[in-house]
């Protein structure tokens, strides 16, 4: 099989699916709802969803080939995939609600003939308008590439958050044994701590999120939140110019009971982006 040699290293048509096709579905921002491929499906391999910007749930069936060649004859196949798929119903997984396609998108690891497009779109475009589309082995790569910057883009404020989360820990781990010397001492010769949580990529994160699996926007805010309260309280003990053991240990106390809260929050948070971290895998050497 000759295919464009970039996409050659794969080992059948199963294999370009499962460790391109679905992962470069993912980075162009489609999660994968349904993934029939082996069991000849409505004429889809994979059904993917996307939201629309009028925010609507928008899906699209995805075939996929892995030849060195679309021809004219093959593309009679493909129209009969794209009409199967468009009138049948598949079940969502999550929801059991049933669902149509929007969308058909027929893909090929290596060329397509130009009688091919000109068969496909002349039989297809006049029932379905735009929403068909064919994509060759130059596109695949082309998306790929464009696809990368974005996840190097994601990936670079993901580890920010990350490293973020880990000094945070770190930071009440100094912070704690010292607050709660204040709370449980006489007053004298207290010294309120100076450092505070650093809170920029969970700032810049909250500011512009990325919407992605399992980090959950309301557990970064929440970080966010419990974290700027903490910070406040230790800065309540130095806005006085007259102190007392009350005002002093007061804001130590408030701090303290943020401390489970903001551990707990900022370990959620970090384990979530470990796994996206991990699932957004090796980018494709071209």
């Amino acid at each position: 099989m000759s295919t464009l040699q970039v996409l050659s290293h794969f080992k059948d048509e199963n294999d370009f699916v499962q460790r391109f096709l679905v992962p470069l579905l993912s980075r162009l921002g489609l999660g994968v709802v349904v993934n029939y491929h082996g069991k000849s499906e409505a004429g889809m391999d994979v059904i993917a969803g996307e939201i629309d910007r009028f925010g609507h749930v928008r899906y699209v069936g995805v075939q996929a080939k892995y030849v060195s060649s679309i021809s004219k004859g093959d593309s009679h196949g493909l129209v009969q995939d794209a009409r199967e798929s468009f009138a049948a119903e598949f079940v969502h997984p999550q929801t059991g609600a049933s669902q149509r396609i929007s969308a058909f998108i027929a893909v090929n690891a290596g060329s397509i003939s130009d009688e091919a497009r000109k068969f496909f779109f002349a039989t297809l475009l006049g029932e379905r308008g735009d929403n068909v589309r064919l994509l060759d082995g130059r596109d695949l790569v082309a998306l790929d590439r464009s696809a990368a910057i974005r996840t190097e883009e994601a990936r670079a404020q993901l580890v920010g958050m990350l490293n973020e989360c880990r000094r945070i820990s770190e930071s009440l781990g100094r912070l704690r044994p010292s607050l709660e010397a204040i709370v449980q001492g006489d007053g004298n010769g207290v010294v309120y701590p100076f450092e505070r949580l650093q809170l920029v990529a969970v700032a810049s994160w909250i500011a512009a999120p990325l919407h992605l699996a399992d980090l959950n926007p309301e557990s970064v805010s929440n970080l966010y939140a419990f974290a700027t309260a903490f910070n406040r309280s230790l800065d309540e003990a130095g806005s006085s110019p007259l102190h007392t053991v009350v005002s002093i240990k007061i804001p130590a106390q408030k701090a303290l009971r943020l401390v489970g809260e903001i551990q707990s929050g900022a370990g959620s948070v970090q384990n979530a982006i470990s796994g996206l971290l991990e699932r957004l895998g090796p980018l494709l050497s071209i």
